[in-house]
Parts: structure tokens; sequence; C-alpha cells
């Protein structure tokens, strides 16, 4: 199988400071783990609940190790087999770490003398990377470009081969699902060649004749179609999966891309509607997002243990002794709930409270209930509703969150007077918004090539577009986009480039917007950009107060990308 991936890969030496911290980081994680470890294994013990702060620390000192390295040592990797057995593990922390081992292994092998399909093909057989490429989405792209051509390949061999080796093809089948799990979670966002679309017309026609002799469809046939597309647009499969009991290797491809679409078309039948929605932007956005719920999101994590959710507000703000009594929090509104994993994840931290989840999508809505039922969450009321009509509502909140909403609406500040009347004076807020700073140093370029080429925001256009920015990696103002996890699926790249409708805000508009009637709280981050961001503020403005909006302006300017998802920040009502 051919490849070229000279161009992606970037030569790195190691300098006595990086040996030293590379050091320091290897004993502390030796200091942690040297009691869960017997005759090079990892004991039991590591496996318990008790366990789950070690294993974060663990995860941050991993990575940081691999990336010095640019590989995982054998004990690191034992550690990580471990953790990834937990059934709240969070993919998005493990994917610097796996996939700069996994980019790792292909180098090595591509510089070896012995080169051949089946050597190749083992490179797959990795605990880590099987977890991954099923539960994750691939956000490197020599790693990328590694799995696209990989397809490609196996595709073209499949297509044109009268006959396969049947060691090759027990090896290839299991890679073949693999990567169609990770087509399915990137929503086929990586480009097809003409030569690929050939090669699929030929394993269709494979299939039709198979399917005359009323004989059985090899895996490998089935996977590689559903590496191109979800089973449900191929009738040929439907069919056969209604007549013929398939094999257990197809089952988890079966769930995630046919059973548990159906079960999402069923709940959404019974979704109510609060309010009308008849806004033309509203209707335009709703079409996107029912044609494409997003994000169509895995696993929770477990995450730190609260006293409830007046407690989880506190410890995520900068300064937590801003109160000086208790703050009884039970009616939430989360407004633009999408896929449910915003709600779900405020009902684990307090199953007390009791959530009204709206949003404009009914099939984003009927993702999130199925995904309720499965972590057995009972305290979330599902309705399809538009922000601009939440006056319709006869109820008031304790606490709003709309993260990612308003700036879709033609008026924000319209959509954020709705939700400020809807929450009780002395009430919390929580909003997302775009951050201008950052998006128009990174996306004016090519939403500028976008608008003058004009592509719409269909998958075509986004294969195209990103195919554009492949081709043109090394010119800086392209390159720095690949950093960003949404370039790597549909709908994000979507929601990030080709929105149909979208404002961004400068901190100084966010301090207009909100500043008459509510109390700054304090942004928010994941922890490395929370650190980064505390750093940078105390360094700027040593003896200025957080709790001041307009002084966190000299911060972004300094480091705009700590904004790059969002401006994410609590209000308290005056």
């Amino acid at each position: 199988m051919a490849y070229d991936l000279n161009r992606f890969t970037l030569k790195k030496s190691m300098t006595k400071q990086k040996k030293d911290e590379k050091f320091r980081v290897n004993e502390h994680i030796e200091s942690l783990v040297k009691k869960f470890f017997k005759d090079n294994k990892i004991t039991d013990d590591f496996k318990i609940e008790e366990n789950k702060n070690i294993k974060s620390q663990l995860i941050t000192l991993i990575e940081k190790a691999v990336k010095i390295e640019e590989q995982l040592s054998q004990k690191n990797s034992l550690i990580l087999e471990s953790i990834i057995e937990d059934d709240d593990v969070d993919t998005t922390s493990l994917s610097n770490i796996i996939l700069i081992d996994f980019n790792s292994k292909i180098k090595s092998y591509f510089k070896s003398s012995v080169q051949n399909d089946l050597k190749l093909l083992n490179l797959f057989n990795d605990k880590k990377i099987i977890f991954f490429l099923r539960q994750g989405i691939v956000t490197n792209i020599y790693t990328e470009l590694f799995l696209m051509q990989t397809r490609k390949q196996l595709l073209k061999k499949y297509a044109n081969s009268s006959v396969l080796d049947p060691n090759f093809n027990k090896v290839a089948v299991s890679v073949i699902i693999l990567l169609a799990h990770q087509c399915f979670n990137n929503e086929y966002i990586w480009n097809i060649s003409e030569d690929e679309k050939q090669d699929i017309e030929k394993i269709k026609l494979k299939i039709e004749k198979i399917n005359k002799n009323n004989t059985k469809i090899p895996n490998g046939l089935i996977g590689l179609l559903c590496c191109y597309n979800n089973i449900s647009e191929y009738k040929i499969l439907l069919d056969y999966f209604r007549d013929k009991k398939n094999d257990s290797i197809l089952n988890s491809l079966i769930q995630r891309q046919l059973i548990e679409i159906q079960e999402e078309e069923e709940i959404e039948k019974d979704i109510k509607s609060l309010t009308l929605i008849d806004d033309n932007i509203s209707l335009k956005v709703m079409s996107q997002y029912e044609s494409n719920p997003y994000p169509r999101w895995l696993n929770l994590t477990t995450g730190s243990k609260y006293k409830n959710y007046f407690d989880y507000i506190k410890k995520t703000l900068p300064k937590q002794n801003l109160f000086a009594k208790e703050f009884q929090i039970k009616n939430v509104l989360i407004a633009g709930c999408g896929t449910g994993k915003h709600p779900i994840e405020v009902a684990k931290i307090d199953p007390t409270l009791e959530i009204t989840a709206i949003d404009i999508s009914k099939p984003s809505i009927a993702y999130g209930i199925r995904k309720s039922h499965e972590f057995g969450i009972k305290n979330i009321r599902w309705a399809q509703a538009d922000i601009l009509k939440l006056n319709e509502i006869d109820k008031k909140f304790d606490l709003v969150e709309s993260s990612g909403v308003i700036h879709h609406l033609e008026d924000p500040n319209k959509g954020f007077l709705m939700l400020d009347e809807k929450l009780k004076k002395g009430g919390f807020m929580k909003l997302g918004l775009y951050a201008r700073n950052f998006r128009s140093s990174y996306l004016n370029d090519i939403k500028k090539y976008k608008n003058e080429n004009q592509f719409k925001n269909d998958i075509k256009s986004i294969r195209k577009l990103r195919l554009f920015l492949i081709n043109n990696i090394e010119n800086d103002k392209y390159q720095k986009l690949f950093k960003i996890p949404d370039i790597y699926n549909s709908s994000g790249f979507r929601d990030l480039i080709m929105h149909v409708q979208e404002h961004d805000f400068s901190i100084e508009e966010l301090d207009k917007m909100v500043s008459d009637r509510y109390n700054f709280l304090g942004f928010f981050w994941n922890k490395s950009n929370s650190i980064k961001a505390n750093e940078c503020f105390e360094k700027i403005n040593p003896e200025k107060s957080k709790l001041n909006i307009m002084n966190w302006d000299s911060v972004e300017k300094k480091i705009p990308e700590i904004f790059a998802g969002m401006y994410q920040f609590w209000l308290q009502k005056k």
C-alpha cells in the first residue's frame, strides 16, 4: 500500500531543558504508580473509583512525557491501557497521547527495511488505538492522512481482487471496521477521490451479484461501504440485514449506524414543541442542525464530586469566596441543548435539579433523550423551542445556561434579553459566545476564500474546502487551522467556517451587553488554558481584579487562543 506523508512530518531534537523536564515528569509518574505495579503488571487496586484523581494526574503527566519523547514508554502504555478500561474515560483528554504514540509507530514502519501489507495493518493491533478509533475523533492531520490512505488502499484491494489471502482478510476486516467507526464519528469528512468513487461502485456491484445468489456478503465489503457512508444510505445493506443474521464483528457498526438512528427517529415523534418556530433565521439554523445533529458524542466523564450545583459553580470560578451565603438552585433552563451532553452533564452533577432542556432541532433532542436513557438520567424535561419566544413559557429559573447558541441569532442581544427574562433576580447565568479576536486571526482568510468561491455548506463542499486546506497546509495562514478540533468533523467544520448564521464579540461588547443587569463572576476554561490565562493575567495585571471583565482585554490580546472555543463565563443577576 503506497503512502507519501513526508511533507507532514516535523523533525524535532531534544534540548537539555527537554531532557531535564522528561526526567522530572517520569519521576512524578513513577511516584504515583509505584504501588500499583507488581511484576511489571498493573494491579486491580489501580482500577477502583478512589483512584480517579490519580488517573487524572497521570493523564496530564503522560501527555507531557509523550510530547517530549514522541512515543509512549512501555510503562506509560500499560497505564493508558488500564485507564481506557474505565466506562467514563474522556477520549479528548487522551487524544494527544494516543495519536502521538500511533504516529511514532507509523513513522517507524516507513523507516523499516521490511514493509508489507500485513505488517502495516498490524500497527492497528493496539488496545489504545482500537479504543480511540471507535470512541474518539482523530484530530491530527498526519494520523488522518495515514488512515485515509489506508482506507483508500483497502478499498482498491477489495474492489479489484477476486480472491484475497485469508490471513490478510482476517486482519484487514478488523481494520476496516475500525475505520468505519472513525468515519462515522467524523461524519464522513475525509475526501473521496475519483478512484475511490469508481472502486465503491465496483464493491456495490460485487454485493449485488452476491445478494442475487442469496449467499453471505463478506464482512470486508460491508465494512468498506460503511467507511464512506452510513449503513442506512445503502438500500441493499438495509434489505440484507433485514433478512440475514449478521456476524458479531458487525454488531457495533449496526448498533451505531442503524439501530440507534432508528431509535432516535421514533423518539423524535413524541418530542413536544413549547413555541412556534417561524423566524426566517431560526428556520435556517434549524434546517442545518436537523440534517446534522451535533455533536454525536459517546461517553461522559465522571469528574469531581460536588455537594450540589451551587458548589460546582463556586469551584469553577477563579475566586471561590464570592458568596456570603449558599444559594438554592432547583429549576434550571438549558437553552440550546443540542444533542444533550450539556444537560446530561448538569443532571449528573446534581440529580436533585429540575432541568428544562430546549433546542430548535428535534433530531438533536432525540439523540439527547436516547443518551439520557442510556445513562439513567430522569430529571430532564426535553422540548423543542425557539429562544426568541421564551416569553411564551410561563416559568422562571434559578439558573440559565446557554453555550454557543445566541451568537447564531440574527440579533444576539434580543436572545440575551429573552434568557434574562426567564432568570430570577439573584440567579446565575452561564454563557458561551464566539470571540472575534481569535476567530478573525484564525478564520478570516479561509472564510474569504470560501465566500469568493461560493462554497455551500453541504458535505461535498466541506470536503472540497478541506482538501484545499490540506493541499495548502504549508501556508502559515492555513496551517494553524489544523490545531482546532472542529476542523476534523463535518458538523464542527460547518459550525466553524460555513455556518448559515453567526456573530462574534469583543470583550468590550460583552461588557456592554451584560454589565447593566449582571455581575461578572469570571471566565472559565479547561485545565491547561485556565493555567495559561490566569498566569498571563497575574503577570500583566497584578493589581487588578479578575471580576472586572474589561481587565481581561489585555490578556486576550496577548494570548487570543485561550478563547479558541468561545468566551465562556458566569454571571449573577443583580
